[in-house]
């Protein structure tokens, strides 16, 4: 059994959760299977990292296997690497404290499993299977279980973009398919009110913001020409999100224009 790392100035360890979650106190050992889609971020001070891994299915000791996903936070020194540290789909044993909706959880201690539990071998067989959902316009989404997405493609005015559908756990992305096919029904519409709304809401910023030295201010002509379409996301509560490539615009950063079928284009915004 090792202990982790403990980032200095915190009360508890289970302040390296920034989302203001409520934690057991307890200390508690359970074991589950590695999803793949580690990351990390910088702790609060800045002085340590946070590296963050999921069980897709996980139980306490000797309890029953819990199928829903649980988050998990692990706090490391700074230059220490730790991405390789937990390999997708392995089963790992953790002293955790758990948040009270058992949720996410904090990492205390690693530890050694004394035998392997079948039920989790099982699932771990389980996460390993592709999950598909079969559209007729698109053809097989895949599940993206990092992202939580179903991941596919298609053809938006004659060029390939990227297509996610969203759903909330356990559901199939059937409603986010049919407000899809509403906005493929009329892309040469969607098309020309994004690129309204891009030039309406981010040309001022380009021109106020963005111009480099001695460029000369940018016409709206010439402001939608460069933005290109590169994926849509579209959600089972029919919101959706239009991201665009744009050059040279904003040094490389995208452009995403959020709406939903109902309200029509809500914002457009530098992101990525």
């Amino acid at each position: 059994m090792a202990t982790v790392f403990l980032p200095p100035g915190l009360n508890a360890l289970s302040e390296i959760d920034g989302w203001g979650v409520p934690y057991s106190e307890k200390l508690e050992v359970i074991e589950g299977v590695v999803l793949p889609g580690q990351g990390g971020t910088f702790g609060a001070s800045g002085d340590y990292m946070v590296h963050r891994i999921a069980f897709g299915a996980w139980c306490r000791l000797g309890g029953p296997v819990v199928e829903h996903e649980l988050t998990l936070l692990r706090p490391v020194p700074l230059k220490q690497s730790y991405l390789d540290d937990y390999a997708d789909f392995s089963i790992r044993q953790i002293g955790v404290f758990l948040s009270l909706d058992e949720t996410r959880g904090v990492v205390q201690e690693e530890r050694k499993a004394m035998e392997v539990n079948a039920e989790l071998l099982s699932s771990a067989k389980s996460l390993r299977t592709p999950i598909e959902f079969a559209t007729e316009r698109w053809g097989k989404f895949k599940f993206n279980r990092a992202c939580c997405t179903w991941d596919g493609s298609g053809r938006w005015d004659r060029k390939k973009v990227r297509i996610s559908l969203r759903s909330q756990p356990g559901e199939v992305p059937d409603a986010a398919a049919v407000a899809c096919e509403s906005l493929w029904g009329e892309e040469k519409k969607w098309m020309v009110a994004c690129r309204d709304k891009a030039a309406a809401d981010l040309l001022p910023v380009k021109n106020s913001f963005w111009l480099q030295d001695g460029e000369a201010a940018m016409t709206e002509s010439v402001f939608r020409n460069k933005i290109k379409l590169q994926s849509v996301s579209v959600g089972n509560d029919g919101t959706f999100q239009f991201w665009f490539e744009c050059a040279d615009l904003f040094a490389g950063h995208a452009i995403a224009i959020k709406g939903d079928l109902a309200s029509g284009l809500a914002e457009a915004e530098i992101a990525g």
